[in-house]
């Protein structure tokens, strides 16, 4: 699956390179849409593979379009909504980075943060199934964001 996903990414990614348009849409758009466009943005962009650029990229890509990450990890395996796109995403990174480790400007290290605190849960930044969900609970602590977390520790 891995070597499928990074596959079509590729794919993706070089058809826009060719000034080609692409149009990605995966069943519901909010599981498999954003972890191939967020895949070919970083194979097309080192912003992205910056660490500020990589919290951007979640951002637009995974929080905006509302990637249900409270429905996708927070509920029982068993209950039809449970889902490892995010953990695949990361996964398909792993890989990436191994293949092409001084183009990235993070490490793995920083990929097992992003997986530890999916299912922590200590930090706001990936919870909820929406931005509104997401603003209830980081406006009750400013200092519960993961990149808040993240951007201190660099």
């Amino acid at each position: 699956l891995t070597a499928l996903t990074l596959s079509c990414a590729s794919s993706i990614a070089k058809n826009i390179s060719e000034g080609k348009s692409v149009f990605v849409h995966c069943s519901d758009g909010w599981d498999r849409t954003p972890k191939l466009t967020s895949l070919a943005m970083l194979m097309l962009d080192k912003y992205y593979r910056s660490i500020h650029g990589f919290q951007n990229l979640i951002e637009q890509e995974w929080l905006g379009f509302g990637h249900k990450f409270f429905d996708r990890y927070c509920t029982p395996i068993g209950s039809g909504e449970a889902s490892v796109t995010f953990v695949h995403f990361i996964e398909c990174l792993w890989q990436l980075k191994s293949r092409y480790p001084q183009e990235f400007e993070w490490n793995s290290h920083f990929l097992y943060t992003m997986i530890e605190q999916l299912f922590d849960r200590q930090y706001f930044t990936l919870l909820g199934n929406n931005d509104l969900e997401r603003g209830l609970y980081l406006k009750k602590d400013s200092d519960l964001s993961l990149w808040a977390f993240i951007d201190s520790n660099i």
